[in-house]
């Protein structure tokens, strides 16, 4: 668990949190309001093999990375730097 004060945003920490819970333990979805519409967020959802409900912001520009496309490439997934 991480408790921030409100300088910090929610979906920085979105990442650290799916950390915590343990890579044998299948997370089925991951749901958030438009703060979550990252690429960051995405692409940890889609690592977990999750299924993101994440309403698109109104500003959201497309990303040439897909959540699909990560969940579903294996070797993507070692290319992928780690988090600090």
């Amino acid at each position: 668990m991480e408790v921030t004060d409100n300088s910090v945003g929610d979906a920085p920490v979105l990442p650290a949190l799916l950390d915590q819970i343990p890579a044998d333990e299948r997370i089925a979805s991951v749901s958030g309001d438009g703060a979550y519409d990252t690429r960051d967020c995405h692409e940890a959802i889609a690592m977990r093999d999750a299924q993101a409900v994440i309403p698109t912001r109104k500003n959201a520009k497309p990303c040439w990375i897909s959540a699909y496309w990560i969940s579903a490439s294996a070797d993507f997934r070692g290319a992928l730097p780690s988090s600090p």
